[in-house]
């Protein structure tokens, strides 16, 4: 039927419309706004998920200078759903762009909770420190890890030609952002935590903007992975997990070797 056919017309004078108030005798309703707050979470309070999701939200999220709208995108699909149920909303709709997977919410409460952590729009450049309980730093570093961060694990012959028996497994941990005083503050925090170090090295690009990074040798890296993963109830990017699985469960330790001479 077209749109509006039933202007000027009543129950006593159409049998359509008498049809439709039948259907809807008895019926209570409410107001659409009324509804959908009766269904929001719980107000946000600092939990390791929070923590994990402040993290993610540091790395691949963004707020929209709308002053209300939140987003979030990666590339892991279960990224996406690990922080969206990090902040208690695990049914917001996923939409896919190309290899990416993109979400955005409409949360003031989150909005401002995020700002006062220490996030803005157009962060990448400008992002520094986080503000969060200290008891929560792993969490946070966590979720830095699985947004921008990396490991790798690999075994190194470093003198294959002389010395082909000779192996050794490496093992990184690595930070990225585009902010350097981010880094900074992300150093120190490790350095006091765990008493580990690396330098704020400058990687190369062909965008005009640079990009910086945090690159964890073996040591520094297994001492921070064993705090990161320490609770294996805590959420994390299981792709990324399971490389510090595999490097613990094969480890390989340094061979002796022989000068080709007989030396």
């Amino acid at each position: 039927m077209p749109k509006g056919w039933s202007n000027g017309l009543t129950k006593e004078t159409d049998p359509r419309v008498a049809r439709r108030a039948e259907a809807h005798r008895g019926l209570r309703y409410v107001r659409r706004a009324v509804a959908i707050r009766s269904f929001r979470r719980e107000p946000l309070t600092w939990s390791r998920e929070l923590a994990y999701a402040l993290g993610l939200a540091a790395t691949d999220g963004c707020l929209i200078n709308t002053g209300r709208h939140v987003a979030f995108v990666s590339n892991d699909r279960q990224l996406v759903e690990t922080f969206l149920a990090c902040i208690g909303r695990p049914g917001a709709w996923i939409r896919q762009q190309g290899n990416a997977y993109r979400v955005q919410l409409g949360d003031v409460e989150l909005y401002r909770w995020l700002e006062d952590a220490g996030l803005s729009q157009r962060k990448s450049l400008t992002l520094g420190g986080l503000e969060f309980p200290d008891a929560l730093l792993f969490d946070v570093v966590r979720g830095l890890l699985d947004g921008d961060g990396s490991i790798a694990h690999y075994v190194h012959r470093p003198v294959l030609r002389d010395y082909p028996r000779y192996l050794y497994r490496r093992l990184s941990v690595v930070f990225r952002s585009a902010s350097s005083d981010h880094l900074a503050w992300l150093q120190m925090r490790l350095r006091a935590a765990l008493s580990i170090s690396t330098p704020i090295l400058s990687e190369a690009r062909t965008t005009p903007n640079k990009l910086y990074s945090l690159r964890y040798g073996k040591y520094a890296s297994i001492a921070l992975l064993t705090k990161l993963y320490e609770d294996p109830t805590s959420p994390r990017l299981i792709r990324k997990w399971l490389i510090w699985e595999d490097f613990k469960a094969q480890p390989v330790t340094t061979r002796p070797y022989r000068r080709q001479n007989g030396a």
